[in-house]
């Protein structure tokens, strides 16, 4: 589909996202008639202690699950994630040269030299190997950062879009859309729960029927079925999201495994089942279900499980083949970088100068020593380059601590 026909699509669906998040509002709104004014009011009442006890007590427990579910739900709905830090952004000059430039390997050139310079951490690459550049924001992306066609703008750790809201889940609101899963069933299991009384306790149909009982009595059935139907909908889509968050992936990530310097890997970012819980819902388990802000990291730079295992691994190990400034990085070996790259030979004459350029960069890199960040239980590691190291001879050495 060409582009100004897919923006136009996207100007056609963008209005009826929003009014999808204004239906949930009008939902909620039912909800909160039904149950206050039909359930409590009219047919609790305060005709004796017993009632009123009812009524306050249900009346209490309905409303603080109602501030935290529409918590979650403003929180997920309006806080955004394209918060991304200054450094990372394409200056109008480099932007135009890497426009004019043809050459991948002189645009790589110039984006490495720009990370080194502004001292970037950026550890993720494009499919092809090169470093990931987004040319509608101009934006050098950090890690886990994508752009979303739908809002137009790079979000940092990117989830999906979620269509029901009109907005991107990433970092910033990501926990807010995954505690509003289970808000939302345990605010339709409670008004189900706490209103079963009310079959007891209405007013019997007499004759000739009263419109209005027949009208509530259709309502509350509809309410019923609607708020079940979506909660477990919620729930099945929750429990999915919750066997990501167990491994610290996103939707984009589990569907196509990010690509690094060193390759790919499906596990880069896991640092444990309790530690990836910490990474969004925070430090302190006691605060994982409140609406709050408390995931940690910036959304920019993430921690890495152990280095060491990866590289032992023979399908995730760093090898030569991969097409990254620094293919061939294995422990204690010594690995040529003949390698291929976008689909060529690398390291003859023709690169010769791109090599060199690597080198200096990887030096700059080793006395800056912000080459790669490491989880607290990954061992950290220096590698080695000699003054006088060949071009085709790079020798990595690895040292746990």
């Amino acid at each position: 589909m060409p582009a100004v026909e897919h923006n136009a699509c996207r100007r056609c669906i963008r209005p009826l996202e929003f009014t999808l998040a204004f239906v949930i509002l009008l939902m909620i709104g039912w909800a909160y008639y039904l149950y206050v004014f039909e359930f409590c009011v009219r047919i609790y009442g305060f005709k004796t202690i017993f009632l009123t006890c009812l009524c306050v007590l249900s009346l209490t427990g309905f409303h603080i699950i109602l501030i935290l579910y529409l918590l979650t739900f403003f929180g997920a709905l309006c806080i955004g994630n394209n918060l991304i830090p200054e450094q990372y952004h394409l200056d109008d000059s480099v932007f135009e040269e890497l426009k004019r430039l043809q050459s991948v390997d002189e645009r790589e050139n110039i984006l490495s030299r720009l990370i080194v310079e502004r001292e970037l951490r950026i550890l993720e690459r494009d499919l092809d190997g090169n470093i990931r550049v987004c040319y509608h924001c101009r934006w050098l992306k950090p890690d886990r950062t994508h752009h979303c066609s739908a809002c137009g703008v790079c979000s940092l750790k990117l989830d999906h879009h979620c269509g029901f809201l009109g907005v991107c889940v990433g970092f910033y609101n990501y926990k807010y859309f995954v505690l509003f899963m289970p808000y939302t069933l345990l605010f339709v299991v409670y008004s189900v729960l706490t209103s079963l009384p009310y079959w007891f306790l209405r007013p019997p149909f007499q004759k000739p029927v009263d419109p209005y009982n027949t009208v509530i009595f259709a309502q509350i059935i509809c309410a019923y079925y609607i708020g079940l139907t979506f909660g477990v909908l919620v729930t099945a889509f929750g429990f999915a999201h919750v066997l990501l968050i167990n491994r610290n992936k996103t939707t984009l990530e589990d569907m196509r495994d990010p690509r690094f310097i060193w390759g790919r890997s499906n596990n880069a970012y896991n640092l444990g089942c309790i530690q990836n819980w910490k990474q969004v819902f925070g430090q302190h388990p006691l605060i994982w279900f409140l609406p709050i802000p408390a995931g940690m990291g910036n959304g920019y730079e993430f921690p890495l499980n152990d280095f060491d295992k990866m590289s032992k691994s023979p399908s995730k190990s760093v090898l030569a083949s991969e097409t990254c400034p620094c293919a061939g990085l294995k422990k204690t070996e010594e690995a040529p970088l003949s390698t291929q790259r976008n689909g060529r030979k690398f390291g003859g004459e023709k690169d010769s100068a791109t090599a060199t350029t690597t080198l200096s960069l990887l030096r700059e890199m080793r006395k800056r020593r912000s080459f790669l960040p490491l989880s607290p239980r990954a061992p950290s590691f220096d590698f080695k380059l000699n003054e006088s190291s060949e071009i085709s001879d790079v020798p990595f050495d690895f040292k746990d601590v």
